[in-house]
């Protein structure tokens, strides 16, 4: 009975580590995930103005374009 406590509790840390780690709590802080040509924008220079962008929020997502590039 001690070890399938103990096990369970275990269980459930693992689970609270994953969810704090997970896309969607980061996105449930106010953050968002951009996108350019489907892959996730790690920074300014890797688009230019005109380029199309999708922004995943917590909830929906928006579609924008880039309308300036900033160093």
């Amino acid at each position: 009975r001690l070890l399938l406590e103990r096990r369970r509790a275990a269980l459930d840390r693992a689970g609270a580590r994953l969810a704090a780690l997970s896309p969607q709590a980061t996105l449930s802080r106010g953050y968002a995930i951009v996108r350019a040509n489907g892959r996730p924008l790690r920074e300014a220079a890797a688009v230019a103005p005109g380029d199309p962008l999708d922004v995943e929020l917590a909830r929906g997502a928006l579609g924008a374009r880039v309308e300036e590039v900033r160093p």
